[in-house]
């Protein structure tokens, strides 16, 4: 119900002495037809209820019943890439550690790191993104930084690097453990599949095209 109002002090509304109720008519024509009246006492206070919240006390739920509280998001990542010409540089000593950090720079960038694997010679991980976080930003904060750290390293004999590209494939929930089961199975399957065959099968079943002469760069 829409409120008349408040009248000057010692004044009625519309005419009427103060203390009665008015029927005011509002706005005709800018509601196009609809009739209004608004029937309140002459003189409301702050501390009146009239049915509707104030607008300081209100929410974003209350305002826009349909809206959405929060956002909500499953973004899943299986991110792909190899050690610069292949070199079987990713060794026993060192995986784990390297691995360890490679999960503490995608936390920095407000992912997780939900599994990583792989062998010598290259590195699968499964990681979870925020909204408005650039996968190719992140991919190249975890190169550079996880390569800097490996060259940092004492007792570090050759320059450590990782190959200038790199897959991403977009994995759903529903798929999710099976990636990680792919991922924790590298040592096993690199018995049977070479890195080339296991690039090129997942880039033809995720529909993307390639040219052979960029395949490992």
């Amino acid at each position: 119900m829409a409120k008349s109002a408040s009248p000057a002090a010692g004044e009625g509304t519309h005419g009427l002495a103060p203390g009665a109720n008015a029927c005011v008519p509002l706005g005709l024509g800018m509601l196009v037809g609809l009739l209004l009246y608004a029937c309140a006492p002459s003189a409301l206070t702050e501390d009146d209820d009239l049915g509707y919240p104030h607008p300081e006390n209100q929410t974003v739920q209350e305002t826009n019943s349909t809206s959405m509280a929060t956002t909500f998001s499953n973004l899943l990542y299986h991110l792909v890439f190899s050690t610069k010409n292949r070199q079987p540089s990713i060794q026993g000593d060192i995986r784990e550690p390297l691995y360890e950090y490679m999960g503490g720079i995608i936390r920095a960038e407000g992912g997780i790191l939900l599994e990583i694997g792989g062998v010598p010679d290259h590195v699968h991980l499964l990681a979870k993104m925020k909204t408005d976080a650039a996968v190719s930003v992140v991919v190249k904060e975890v190169k550079a930084k996880s390569s800097k750290w490996l060259n940092e390293r004492p007792g570090a004999l050759e320059r450590f690097e990782w190959q200038v590209g790199y897959g991403i494939f977009s994995v759903s929930a529903s798929l999710a453990e099976k990636v990680r089961t792919y991922i924790q199975s590298q040592e096993e399957h690199h018995r049977r599949v070479s890195f080339r065959d296991e690039l090129v099968s997942l880039l033809e079943r995720n529909g993307i095209p390639y040219d052979e002469r960029y395949l490992l760069g």
